[in-house]
């Protein structure tokens, strides 16, 4: 993956959503679970724009959030990426790698986060 790309971070625990499921029910496609709160992404320490927070269709209790990778993030294979939900509650490091030029491509980045208090 490049700069200026998006990726897809999955976790759990980023708090109420505007159409919730049943207890054990799989997320609908429509209406979308939208997060209420906004979380912020940092990646490599600058504010990534986040352009999708909601529930993951068709799964059970897990969170998705889309994000743009910014365009002044340095290449690396360990470049760091942290999240919050909103309310100061942060997620453990994510590191993902980061390759030099814009592809257009999309990438997933998967997380189950074990959120930490800071």
């Amino acid at each position: 993956m490049t700069f200026g790309q998006q990726i897809s971070n999955y976790s759990t625990g980023l708090g109420a959503v505007t159409n919730p499921s049943a207890d054990g029910a799989a997320t609908p496609d429509s209406p979308l679970s939208y997060t209420i709160l906004t979380s912020t992404v940092l990646i490599h320490g600058k504010l990534a724009t986040v352009t999708f927070s909601a529930l993951t269709p068709g799964s059970v209790g897990l969170d998705q959030i889309n994000v743009v990778v910014p365009a002044d993030t340095p290449a690396g294979s360990a470049v760091p990426l942290l999240m919050t939900d909103g309310q100061g509650t942060y997620s453990n490091t994510v590191f993902f790698a980061v390759g030099s030029g814009a592809s257009g491509n999309s990438a997933e980045l998967s997380k189950s986060a074990q959120r930490k208090d800071r």
